[in-house]
């Protein structure tokens, strides 16, 4: 593990000095030196353009002008560190030209897949550095909440779902690059933190844009599975939502919202009647009881009754005489009992010590 950690750092040193790189990738001027040995065994397209007979062979240059140079950057920080970063690269002022690692060297704060969804979650901030590679104040006050990524300072933040919906979206975008790059790690990545902010810190508000812009963006199924999932689970918030109705989505979405709803629609159905078995059940077991309940109390006011009416024992050879008989009285469904005199009807209760005559 120490090995792999160390590899890893290297990778993101060679990245940040642009030393010994043999092609470049270009997004709307920013010029990002990398390494062919590094990028082009995780992405087969990016192989493929400086290997064929493409411009890209001779000049040593991919434009990359379809995606925001955050994203790119985001690309490129996956192909080295296996990670990517969001936040602290987007409040450093950026000029266009000029080498990512210059601009950001010292200045990338990594977020890997736990801590990420959790600083969603929590609403745990990270601040701006200076320019000069020394932490402000309030970095010093980040570093101490978060340090190593598993400590975390919790405070509540009034725009939780509206950069809910920011970081959302940032990460659709980083699935699109994988998906056109052909990046599969990366695209997993960015799934992986889609599905932990839809799951741990869910609202309505501003999903349809979110929805919308995976339809627009990426042709990536398993993302598209993501989206559809959230809508057939959440569709109770999201009816209700006003821009509900904008939601865009495409045949192949639409058949997959429809048959989740079918598989919780059939999956409540057999609920339901699993339910009305075991209620059924419950209810004969009832009936049963009921039965038995009056087959004993059937046999019980028998025997009081040949109790009352007997006198003497029925053994001919025995002369004792019965002298008392047991009388029921009170409702039906809860009997009451008492003793009685055979002789006089003196009736003694069972709840009380007291005998009196009627």
């Amino acid at each position: 593990m120490a090995k792999q950690t160390s590899s890893y750092e290297g990778f993101s040193q060679l990245l940040k000095s642009g030393q010994y790189s043999d092609l470049k990738i270009v997004c709307n001027g920013e010029v990002f030196k990398v390494h062919k040995a590094i990028v082009c065994p995780q992405s087969p397209v990016i192989a493929a353009a400086v290997n064929g007979e493409f411009q890209e062979a001779t000049t040593g240059i991919i434009t990359s002008d379809a995606f925001d140079i955050k994203t790119v950057r985001r690309m490129i920080e996956f192909m080295y560190m296996q990670k990517y970063s969001r936040d602290v690269e987007e409040e450093v002022d950026h000029q266009p030209g000029i080498n990512i690692a210059e601009a950001n060297q010292g200045k990338w704060q990594m977020l890997d897949r736990g801590a990420f969804e959790l600083r969603l979650v929590f609403g745990v901030g990270l601040s701006k550095m200076s320019l000069e590679g020394e932490p402000t104040d309030d970095e010093n006050t980040a570093e101490e909440s978060w340090g190593d990524n598993t400590k975390l300072s919790l405070s509540a933040s009034n725009e939780k779902p509206a950069e809910a919906v920011n970081v959302l979206i940032d990460h659709v975008h980083v699935n699109a690059i994988a998906d056109y790059y052909d990046v599969p790690g990366l695209r997993e990545l960015a799934n992986d933190n889609i599905r932990a902010i839809l799951v741990g810190a869910w609202s309505a508000d501003g999903f349809v844009g979110v929805a919308n812009e995976v339809f627009n963006c990426t042709g990536d199924k398993a993302l598209r599975g993501i989206i559809a999932e959230t809508i057939t689970s959440q569709i109770c918030d999201l009816v209700y939502q006003d821009d509900f109705a904008d939601l865009k989505m495409e045949g192949e979405t639409a058949v997959e919202v429809i048959r989740e709803m079918g598989k919780d629609y059939a999956a409540a159905v057999n609920h339901i009647k699993y339910q009305e078995s075991e209620l059924q059940t419950a209810w004969n077991l009832l009936g049963n009881e009921q039965k038995r309940y009056e087959c004993v109390m059937t046999n019980i006011r028998k025997c009081l009754n040949t109790l009352k009416n007997t006198a003497h024992c029925s053994n001919w050879c025995c002369d004792a005489r019965f002298t008392c008989y047991i009388e029921e009285y009170g409702p039906s469904r809860e009997p009451m009992f008492r003793l009685c005199c055979a002789s006089c009807q003196c009736k003694t209760t069972t709840n009380s010590d007291e005998t009196r005559l009627e």
